[in-house]
């Protein structure tokens, strides 16, 4: 379904109203994008990841055409990815892999010309993998903000020139978000990035952040590439820098697989209880002691990466391996 809202002169919304005019496809976290007068509405999930695409056309006062499928499809499913309009050209930025839970580096473009899309062509890939980013636009440079590979929320900003064949240079890294964010909304006003809202392992966001877009396209700080590397890694070290105590979960190893993203680790925990824990890849035997953040829990989860089902696993961000001395490592990357 589709709903609408006058925007009010101070600002405000009038009354929501339901559109009779529906998706020719539910889409669960679909990207929409405008182009003159059309919307376009990309990928999501209906039971399955999607590689579709759908296309209505504004009418006046508010109307809104019948959808109809297009025959141009994403080169890849897409799923909680970002997308951005410049011009007449849609990109697709990320999304959610589906083999093992892990984030998408794939960008790809498409252009429209008189009313229908060229066929999607893939551009130069991000540095860092990750799906439920924010995506922006000054309509000069692509932003990708924030967002998660596997369990890992990301703090990490990067930054594409457009130019006449998609991007120039491919994608740069900028200075990183305050704080790690995923599922935050972001846009671009008056010269500078904000980005609203959003989750971390921690909880859900009500902070609006905000960066100044430099001349090259580089946010927030005025430093060469050297010094925004120290930046980054410091504000990693910071990140990954966990006291043991503030984990709430304890166990102790019980059996170990390996694949290329996640260590699944068996833990008994202090109560006797058994839990599969999926974990950034790390070092880890069985009967090491570890401590871990609350994480995620899916119930039925199936991964295809070891063709195994799980009744309960548990996502987890942190895990922290306590030695013998009671020392303390983090593992993850």
């Amino acid at each position: 379904s589709i709903e609408r809202a006058k925007v009010l002169p101070g600002g405000g919304l009038g009354p929501w109203q339901r559109l009779s005019t529906q998706l020719a496809e539910p889409r669960r976290c679909v990207k929409v994008v405008r182009i003159d007068d059309r919307l376009y509405a990309l990928g999501g999930f209906d039971g399955h990841l999607l590689d579709s695409l759908e296309a209505a056309r504004l009418r006046e006062a508010g109307g809104l055409s019948a959808w109809r499928p297009l025959a141009e499809r994403m080169t890849m499913p897409r799923y909680i990815n970002a997308a951005e309009a410049i011009g007449r050209r849609i990109f697709v930025i990320g999304g959610h892999n589906p083999n093992e839970g892990t984030g998408l580096r794939a960008v790809e473009m498409a252009v429209e010309v008189g009313g229908r899309l060229r066929a999607w062509r893939a551009l130069p890939s991000l540095a860092k993998g990750r799906y439920a980013l924010a995506g922006a636009t000054d309509g000069t440079h692509l932003y990708a903000l924030g967002g998660l590979d596997g369990a890992i929320y990301s703090a990490a900003v990067e930054v594409a020139t457009v130019d006449q064949d998609g991007l120039a240079g491919g994608w740069k890294m900028t200075t990183p978000l305050s704080s790690p964010r995923a599922n935050a909304m972001s846009f671009v006003a008056g010269g500078r990035v904000y980005v609203l809202g959003g989750t971390n392992r921690d909880g859900y966001f009500r902070s609006v952040e905000v960066a100044e877009i430099g001349p090259g396209g580089e946010l927030g700080i005025r430093a060469d590439a050297a010094e925004q590397r120290r930046i980054a890694e410091a504000a990693a070290r910071r990140r990954h820098a966990v006291d043991p105590g503030r984990l709430p979960n304890a166990g102790r190893v019980q059996e170990v697989i390996q694949t290329t993203a996640y260590s699944y680790i068996a833990v008994e925990r202090d109560d006797g209880t058994r839990l599969w824990l999926a974990a950034p890849r790390m070092a880890v035997a069985v009967g090491d002691r570890l401590r871990f953040s609350r994480g995620l829990e899916m119930d039925d989860f199936h991964s295809r990466a070891l063709d195994r089902d799980f009744d309960a696993i548990l996502f987890v961000e942190r895990v922290v391996k306590v030695g013998a001395a009671g020392q303390a490592s983090f593992d993850g990357p």
